[in-house]
């Protein structure tokens, strides 16, 4: 269990440290997720495509969702999780 529980906690690290990135460059997931947006910041490149985000960093590749509308935005489903898990050497 403890496995599992430290995959998640460096999925949302992951996420975190591009929110950061987009924070000091004075930008937000909603400057781009109404559009299709590729693009790189730091060492993240990006894809937008609606609600959805991908990421990819030395090789890791992490999908979610991004959907404000409650308290808990960032939002993620089995397939995308797994797509993490596979390509993170963790």
């Amino acid at each position: 269990m403890k496995t599992v529980i430290r995959i998640v906690v460096d999925y949302f690290e992951f996420i975190d440290g591009f929110e950061k990135l987009l924070k000091n460059a004075g930008t937000s997931h909603d400057d781009f997720r109404r559009q299709k947006d590729v693009g790189i910041i730091g060492a993240y490149q990006y894809f937008y495509h609606g609600g959805g985000c991908k990421l990819e960093n030395d090789s890791v590749v992490c999908e979610f969702d991004y959907l404000p509308e409650n308290g808990y935005p960032i939002k993620f489903s089995i397939w995308k999780f797994g797509e993490y898990t596979k390509t993170n050497p963790k």
